[in-house]
């Protein structure tokens, strides 16, 4: 076979030997790769998901331990492996994933699967991965069955062989005390005290009430843990599946530096079926992390249904030179409308189950407040041939056809459209797995409204929500204290109070307010609401891209905000879909939406439009390849000058970091 080379950042180039995508392995021993005919119509080629088994479904849940260790990512999920034969989730695993360039995956057997000495009935469940004193650690939960199933043990896990460089064999050993972390919940990665002399991780009790942070008595022994403090965060926050604690990550392109007044650090959790976060500040000496306003969604959450395509149950972690943070979520279900017997198979379905988003950057826009997330950089080393011509302002106009870009089942589409509101509402969009003319297929729409214009509240307060006031004198006006508000992006109303003392604060001041208070009559106080930009929302709508035998899509319109900025008339919108599951990623990646669809085989086109005149659209679709390769290809001592299938000439060898 002819070796092809794909240039790659922040890694050296791999070079593939493999002109097929190899999908699966059999972990029995059968006959080895499932990859000699392509079957598999919706199985995705570039998302992380289970090895394709000939002999059985493919189970996964959510993500588990994520660490990097000596030039090898390693993501491990959770795995059943005898699913569905286990209706009850048993013989749960630890499935291995590793990439050494955050693009290129290989399959591993799983690090961890069921050991009844150390677990309980249900096997390895959950659990964070960290390096403790140079050394790749697991902390993971196992439940029991009936009622005690929220009594989840918790067992620490390590390499046999650090030499090894896949990791591929793990021992166990048990935590001190016995009942360390013993409770609902998982735990988040643990971290580094302030002058690096232990760790950190904190667990809602077994019994009473509280958040209880435990530490370690030095960063050389993480399976010694005793309890330090009773009341960490908010309890709520603490019951939780799948929490972290990060400082904010880097500033999204174009975005301001944090404030140093602002919130320190994240934590995220998942609640329910979905992915939230709180922004709060962290304080590293009293260890206390204070919330700081209600939680945040990671991207829209559809009501729990088998089908509904939603990204949840993520784990993140750094990048190697620890300067961005990326995550990946469990995405229900990636491939199969569900399994029910090999008899109950629709034709052209696969044996298989759940897959994952692809690994996304997550950033922070001080402006909003809000993370972000995008696609890692990485995966346009994955792009192959052009999807049709450039388009460069191309101009839409309400009532005309889909343009009509090209054909693709894998595809990444990056697109710029730019509006003009005038008096009206404006939609736009881009619709994929489409009928030829692309009228008929999945319709990922952006609707805009007008802006909103500015406010004044003569004889009103907006107490509460200050994060910044100053003093000023008497001449000091409304339209002062206005300006002032709208030249701070984080500004979204002010209060100018006249002549009211107490509380240490000068009687005439003006205050900036993020959110937007209730407002309260009072004659010596005018408020203003600060201008807005355009409303927007992010519709992901699945429901024309045709009907498959024995699939029903159950949640098929995701709805999401996406926030513009005063001003702002150009919106970004980009589309990754992998022939089951699509992601968008609208306005910079303030709102995300995922999908799971089965289009028929035919609906491969791809097209954009728009709802009203004034509208021009910018950019370039793009075939995508696979993502998955074979262990001789994992070699990082070669590099090759080929182009990678002809198709796309690769950048000269290199090194970045």
């Amino acid at each position: 076979m002819v070796p092809l080379i794909v240039s790659v950042v922040h890694a050296m180039p791999i070079a593939l030997t493999t002109s097929a995508c190899p999908l699966g392995w059999d972990f029995d021993g059968a006959a080895g790769w499932d990859n000699d005919t392509d079957p598999l119509l919706y199985h995705p080629r570039f998302h992380v998901m289970p090895p394709t088994r000939k002999d059985r479904p493919t189970g996964m849940n959510d993500y588990n331990a994520m660490f990097s260790y000596q030039g090898v990512y390693h993501l491990t999920y959770q795995d059943h492996i005898n699913c569905p034969d286990d209706i009850n989730q048993a013989n749960q695993s630890f499935g291995h994933v590793v990439t050494t360039d955050l693009v290129h995956l290989m399959h591993l057997p799983p690090i961890l699967t069921d050991e009844r000495l150390y677990d309980n009935t249900l096997g390895p469940w959950d659990g964070p991965g960290f390096i403790c004193n140079g050394v790749p650690t697991v902390i993971y939960n196992s439940h029991a069955n009936g009622n005690n199933f929220n009594q989840q043990t918790k067992t620490a896990a390590t390499p046999l062989n650090l030499a090894d460089r896949w990791l591929t064999n793990w021992s166990r050993q048990q935590l001190t005390p016995s009942d360390a972390f013993i409770g609902p919940g998982t735990l988040p990665p643990p971290w580094k005290s302030r002058d690096d002399s232990k760790y950190f991780a904190f667990a809602k009790p077994a019994v009473g009430e509280g958040c209880w942070l435990w530490e370690t008595p030095s960063t050389g022994n993480c399976t010694v843990w005793t309890v330090t403090n009773h009341n960490f965060t908010d309890p709520a926050l603490c019951y939780t599946n799948s929490p972290e604690l990060w400082p904010l990550p880097r500033p999204c392109e174009s975005c301001p530096p944090a404030p140093t007044a602002g919130p320190s650090h994240i934590l995220k959790y998942t609640a329910g079926e979905y992915d939230a976060y709180v922004l709060g500040k962290y304080d590293d000496v009293k260890l206390y992390f204070t919330p700081d306003g209600p939680p945040k969604l990671f991207e829209f959450p559809k009501t729990r249904q088998f089908e509904d395509g939603r990204g949840a149950w993520s784990e993140s972690m750094l990048t190697a030179d620890g300067s961005r943070r990326f995550y990946i979520a469990w995405v229900p279900p990636g491939v199969s409308p569900g399994y029910k017997g090999p008899q109950d198979l629709a034709p052209g379905f696969p044996r298989l189950w759940h897959t994952s988003t692809v690994m996304r950057e997550v950033l922070y826009d001080a402006r909003i407040k809000q993370l972000t997330s995008a696609p890692l950089e990485e995966y346009t080393n994955l792009r192959e041939d052009t999807v049709g011509p450039p388009l460069s302002a191309l101009a839409l106009s309400a009532g005309a056809p889909p343009k009509v870009l090209g054909r693709s089942r894998q595809f990444d589409v990056d697109l710029n459209f730019t509006f003009n509101l005038g008096d009206a509402n404006t939609s736009f969009g881009v619709t994929v797995f489409a009928s030829d003319n692309a009228e008929a297929g999945v319709r990922i729409t952006i609707s805009c409204s007008n802006d909103t214009p500015a406010q004044v509240l003569p004889g009103t307060d907006l107490p509460g929500d200050d994060y910044h006031w100053f003093g000023v004198d008497p001449s000091f006006t409304q339209q002062d204290c206005a300006e002032a508000c709208v030249n701070d992006t984080h500004c979204k109303a002010w209060t100018l109070v006249n002549n009211i003392s107490g509380h240490n604060f000068p009687p005439y001041r003006c205050c900036f307010k993020n959110p937007v208070p209730q407002s309260h009559p009072n004659p010596k106080c005018t408020s203003g609401i600060a201008p807005s930009g355009p409303t927007c929302t992010l519709v992901v709508n699945t429901t024309g891209s045709g009907d498959v035998p024995a699939h029903t899509v159950s949640s098929p319109v995701a709805t999401v905000a996406a926030p513009l900025l005063l001003g702002e008339r150009v919106v970004s919108l980009r589309v990754l879909g992998d022939r089951s599951i699509i992601e968008a990623f609208a306005v910079a990646g303030r709102a995300v939406a995922t999908a799971t669809v089965y289009a028929p085989a035919e609906h491969t086109s791809i097209g954009v439009w728009a709802e009203s005149d004034n509208v021009t659209v910018s950019g370039q679709a793009y075939e995508m390849g696979c993502a998955w390769i074979l262990a001789e290809d994992l070699d990082l001592e070669r590099a090759y000058t080929h182009n990678l299938s002809g198709r796309r000439a690769a950048t000269p060898a290199q090194n970045v970091h």
